[in-house]
C-alpha cells in the first residue's frame, strides 16, 4: 500500500507545476496529514491496538479530503486556462494563416491577369500584322523582345515580311528589266 502510496505521489507531482506542486507539498505537511500518516501507521502495524479517536480520524480524513478537492478544482482551472490559451493560440495562427494564403492567392491571381493581358494584347497586335500582310501592307516591321512562344511566332512573321519584300524588290527588278531571270 505503501509503496503504491509514493507512486501515485510521485505521478502526482509530475504532472503539477511548480505552484500546484507547492500547494501539494504544504498539504502534505500540514498537521492534519501528519495525524493521518500516523494513523495510518496504526493501521498497518502488526499488533493492530487500535488507541485512536474514530471521530478525530474522521474529522482529519474529511479535512484532508476538502484540501485535495481544493487541490484538484485549482489543478481543473489550470487545465481549463491552459486549454483556452491553446485554443485561443490555435484559432490565431489559423487567421494568420488564412490571411497569408487569401493573400498569396489574391497574388496569384494578379499576376495571372497581367500575364493575360500581355499575352491577349501581343497575339492581338500580331493578328492585326498578319491581316495587314494578307492585303498587301507589308511595311511593318515587328521588334521582339522575348524569347517565348509569341517572341518566336513574331520572329517567323518578321522574317516573312522580311522574305516578303526581297520576293517584292526581285519581282520588280524583273518586271523592270533590271534582272533577268
Amino acid at each position: 500500500i505503501l509503496e503504491n502510496k509514493k507512486i501515485h505521489q510521485d505521478l502526482l507531482i509530475s504532472f503539477l507545476n511548480e505552484d500546484l506542486e507547492k500547494i501539494y507539498k504544504e498539504l502534505i505537511k500540514s498537521d492534519s496529514t501528519i495525524k493521518m500518516k500516523e494513523i495510518e501507521q496504526l493501521l498497518i502495524t502488526k499488533d493492530r491496538d487500535f488507541n485512536f479517536n474514530p471521530l478525530l480520524w474522521f474529522k482529519i480524513a474529511t479535512k484532508n479530503i476538502e484540501i485535495l478537492k481544493k487541490l484538484d478544482d485549482t489543478i481543473a482551472q489550470k487545465i481549463i486556462l491552459v486549454s483556452e490559451k491553446l485554443i485561443k493560440d490555435e484559432k490565431e495562427e489559423i487567421f494568420s494563416n488564412t490571411v497569408i494564403f487569401n493573400a498569396i492567392l489574391l497574388f496569384s491571381l494578379l499576376m495571372s491577369i497581367i500575364l493575360v493581358f500581355q499575352v491577349n494584347k501581343r497575339s492581338k497586335r500580331l493578328v492585326r500584322i498578319i491581316n495587314n500582310i494578307s492585303e498587301g501592307d507589308i511595311t511593318e516591321n515587328i521588334e521582339t523582345f522575348s524569347n517565348d512562344e509569341i517572341g518566336i511566332l513574331e520572329k517567323a512573321i518578321q522574317k516573312m515580311i522580311l522574305y516578303l519584300k526581297d520576293i517584292i524588290f526581285i519581282s520588280n527588278k524583273i518586271s523592270f528589266g533590271e534582272l533577268k531571270t
